[in-house]
């Protein structure tokens, strides 16, 4: 007669204190129970995906607030009057898509928030909080510069692809130091809006 047993049988502490495992057999025993807790911890956790707080910055300004928005914003204007002289200095004169601009009260209200709000929120929590965010873990330079790149080649225009990048390294160097995406975002926003 034969008997089928499922799962390990126990050994009595007798037969263990009798026989005990040889170096071998210990080491055998250690890999095997190894095996069964797979993945290992370490593993498991590093296939969690990281936490949004983790990536962007979120908290709250600190005393550096105004200061740098001050001297991002005085960046950005020196930018845009370089811009402009570069550009009237060019051969060619580059054509931007040309917007309707309405005249009823809530016309300008839409039109000022899509071209200058929503821009400044989505650009600045893509470049300097997804983009910056997950390259930060190469430096902080590295991600700087890597974010302010692709956030100055997604303007598309000739002209305005060094300004862009400039703009992105102050505005990562601004949100690093005040610890806050919300630096960001209002430097973009009030440049935006003086642009517009």
């Amino acid at each position: 007669m034969s008997m089928n047993f499922k799962g390990k049988l126990p050994i009595p502490k007798e037969v263990k204190e009798r026989f005990p495992l040889t170096p071998e057999m210990a080491e055998q025993k250690a890999k095997n129970e190894k095996r069964q807790s797979y993945p290992p911890k370490n593993r498991q956790k590093a296939l969690k995906w990281p936490k949004i707080s983790e990536i962007i910055e979120l908290n709250k300004p600190n005393k550096h607030f105004v200061p740098l928005i001050l001297i991002g914003l005085g960046i950005c204007m020196v930018g845009n009057i370089v811009t402009g002289i570069i550009g009237s200095l060019l051969p060619f004169t580059p054509k931007l898509p040309e917007l309707d601009v309405p005249t009823s009260f809530y016309g300008i209200v839409i039109y000022f928030i899509s071209t200058s709000f929503l821009p400044a929120l989505s650009e600045e929590f893509f470049f300097r909080g997804i983009i910056y965010g997950s390259l930060k873990k190469f430096g902080k330079t590295v991600a700087i510069v890597v974010s302010s790149v692709l956030f100055s080649l997604i303007h598309g225009y000739l002209v305005q692809i060094p300004f862009a990048f400039v703009m992105g390294i102050v505005i990562g160097f601004a949100v690093i130091k005040t610890g806050s995406l919300i630096t960001g975002v209002v430097i973009h926003f009030i440049n935006n809006a003086f642009s517009v």
